[in-house]
């Protein structure tokens, strides 16, 4: 699955959240597990150093996770199972990436984001020109975001922040927002012209090069040669965009060829799965009990050793409890990222 970060004036604040906020612990733990997608071919030593498991350790896991996918337990998984599990990892890599932009925007550690704790943090890798130019943006989704109004937000409304479209208000904000600045002649469509002069605020950057011709044309989703407000909303809004988003086809069709999901079948594709988006490119394999699944212990892989200390004091003052990391990093855009809308 190819994912996108779109790097829009309107959508700066929701950019710089699920990619530039400072996060403690592993960089190895959430590591881009894509390019592997097959771990039938190697050895068991190679197999240890990518899951921190050998190859009958990562089969025991799997085994067991298909009887959790199994709900009804007849030792097939249907398409909806699939997609019950496939709500069910979204959620749970939501909620940690909540979890994660949480602790390291509430400075003052109340459990809650004030406006200045969020301009603070906005405002780490931009010029002074740049936050001026943004901040009434930010206060306008603060103020929708903040929805009991006492001037702070919790857990629950961070998480309509990083997702607007959670949030019908917060979503229409950021859909007029979008015309406002590529929709050059206020027609209530993008053309390709207008795309090119208004994709980048860099005067240096050119204008019409076969980047912008491409991201043009993945937003033009009816190819009539404009991007309108509909398109917007089925791309930039697109369900199988968000973090922890299963290929329901890539599962299906590349790893079963088209045939039920059998436990024996299961087991005979252990290896190629392990690292598929139905285990969220490895994570649920290796850290299980982040995900609150009785599948066996989060592992240290050999690479992450050295630094699970410094994680593993982050967690025991948050939380004091089993919960060993909450960091995410960018398990939903593990892909590519474009020059944006």
């Amino acid at each position: 699955m190819k994912t996108y970060v779109y790097n829009l004036l309107v959508a700066l604040l929701v950019f710089y959240l699920k990619n530039n906020v400072k996060g403690g612990g592993d960089p190895m733990k959430y590591a881009d597990m894509r390019g592997l997608d097959d771990l039938s071919n190697l050895n068991d030593e190679q197999v240890k150093d990518i899951l921190g498991l050998n190859i009958a350790g990562a089969k025991e896991r799997l085994e067991k996770l298909f009887h959790i996918i199994d709900k009804n337990k007849d030792k097939i998984v249907t398409e909806d199972e699939l997609n019950i599990w496939s709500n069910y990892v979204k959620n749970e890599v939501f909620l940690k990436q909540v979890q994660v932009e949480m602790k390291q925007i509430d400075s003052d550690k109340d459990g809650y984001i004030s406006l200045p704790e969020l301009n603070e943090a906005f405002s780490q890798n931009l010029d002074a020109k740049e936050v001026e130019k943004h901040a009434d943006g930010l206060l306008k989704r603060f103020q929708i975001v903040d929805k009991d109004k006492d001037n702070k937000l919790n857990i629950n409304e961070v998480g309509l922040l990083i997702d607007p479209m959670k949030d019908e208000e917060l979503k229409e904000l950021e859909i007029n927002e979008i015309l406002d600045h590529h929709d050059v002649n206020k027609d209530g469509k993008i053309s390709i012209d207008e795309f090119k002069q208004t994709r980048t605020d860099d005067p240096n950057a050119k204008k019409d090069d076969e980047v912008a011709l491409d991201d043009f044309n993945f937003f033009d989703t009816n190819k009539d040669g404009f991007i309108d407000k509909d398109e917007i909303i089925k791309v930039y809004f697109d369900p199988s965009h968000e973090t922890g988003s299963i290929n329901l086809n890539e599962i299906k069709d590349s790893i079963f060829e088209g045939k039920p999901i059998t436990y024996e079948l299961w087991n005979e594709k252990a290896l190629k799965l392990a690292v598929t988006s139905l285990t969220d490119y490895g994570d649920i394999i290796r850290y299980p009990e982040d995900f609150k699944l009785d599948i066996g212990k989060n592992v240290v892989i050999p690479s992450s050793r050295g630094k699970m200390g410094e994680e593993d004091d982050l967690d025991q003052e948050d939380t004091g409890a089993d919960d060993k990391d909450d960091d995410v990093a960018d398990s939903e855009e593990k892909g590519q990222t474009t020059d944006e809308l």
